[in-house]
């Protein structure tokens, strides 16, 4: 078996016949940029400007120098190549050279060390193996390729589609967006916000659903502030001690010392309800317990109430807790007794 692969491509592969070939296509070109490699890890760099055409517009001061160790420095990097190359073999290496401008191969540095130390090998040209007809005519040929892709196309189709209630309520008609009859959320607070603190918060109000507390719960807030890439000083989430301050005025409410003492408690439960022959519903309820007349499921929400887009984005909040609640019917076959939506800022529970 022969196995062609690009020097790149070999790193850290091994034959017992290496053939260096294709003794071409070396060329030494302009040094445009030069970048300085200290010791201690960092980095700086220089840019010649130039034209389309090649006329230099710009260069650094003491470019003369700098482009000079730029190119000792690929000479290094080519030298290092040629020694990845030449220890790909295991038995035996068959170097390809250019017969009058060795210069212009690859593997050029080699000339030396070849002409005391290597045979020669020379192969008489081999006419190249006569094409075979195929049986198939174009036609035929077509007609398969037409079938083909017919079948993938078909393929293709999905069997079945899943939607999100987040979207299937954010796709509902106009009157979803007027929200006329939603009051406005009392009081406005500040602090962080977005949709990777939401995460932030959900993440640490599921560990402390689950039994977490105190020092884990910090941990815990910690990791998913450094996997969602919020502000950092020193090493440290900045919003750490908001984040803790926001988990705690949750679990001072009514809410979740209800949640506390129910005979049933259940954190960031994922669930999918058919609507169709090809088509489920799927969502995430954030907390649900159950108490002896019926369960009550919470949604937790982290919005400011500051924004143009608030009054509508509350509106469809009411509309998917609504829709959660059906589907929770539907799955457990008991009833939801109450609906709540925790608004996480201020601790205001708003019931649906």
């Amino acid at each position: 078996m022969i196995r062609l692969t690009n020097l790149h491509k070999a790193k850290g592969l091994e034959a017992p016949v290496v053939v260096l070939a294709a003794p071409f296509g070396n060329k030494a070109y302009a040094i445009n940029r030069h970048l300085e490699r200290t010791p201690e890890g960092r980095a700086r760099g220089w840019i010649v400007v130039q034209q389309k055409d090649g006329k230099t517009v710009a260069r650094p001061s003491g470019w003369a120098d700098k482009e000079k160790r730029e190119r000792e420095f690929q000479d290094a990097e080519d030298l290092r190549l040629l020694y990845v190359a030449v220890t790909r073999a295991k038995h035996e290496l068959l170097v390809s050279r250019h017969p009058k401008n060795p210069e212009r191969s690859h593997w050029g540095a080699l000339e030396g060390w070849l002409e005391e130390n290597g045979t020669c090998l020379k192969l008489d040209p081999v006419s190249p193996t006569p094409c075979e007809r195929l049986a198939s005519t174009a036609e035929d040929i077509t007609a398969a390729v037409a079938t083909t892709t017919t079948a993938r196309s078909a393929a293709a189709t999905p069997g079945f589609r899943f939607l999100t209630v987040t979207g299937l309520v954010k796709g509902e008609d106009e009157e979803l967006a007027a929200a006329a009859d939603v009051p406005p959320l009392q009081p406005r607070t500040a602090g962080p916000g977005g949709p990777d603190w939401g995460s932030a918060v959900h993440g640490v109000l599921e560990a402390a659903a689950r039994g977490g507390t105190g020092e884990h719960l910090r941990a815990v807030g910690r990791s998913l502030l450094f996997e969602l890439d919020r502000p950092t000083r020193s090493g440290e989430p900045t919003e750490l001690d908001h984040l803790m301050a926001t988990v705690q005025a949750v679990q001072d409410s009514d809410l979740w010392r209800r949640a506390s003492s129910a005979t049933r408690r259940l954190a960031e439960v994922p669930f999918a309800i058919r609507l169709e022959e090809s088509t489920f519903l799927e969502g995430v309820v954030d907390l649900a317990f159950l108490e002896d007349d019926g369960w009550v499921l919470a949604d937790y929400k982290t919005d400011r109430g500051d924004d143009p887009e608030f009054a509508a984005r509350r509106r469809a909040y009411r509309e998917q807790l609504r829709t959660y609640s059906s589907a929770w019917s539907s799955l457990t076959g008991e009833s939801v007794k109450e609906r709540v939506i925790l608004w996480t800022r201020n601790g205001v529970e708003e019931r649906i």
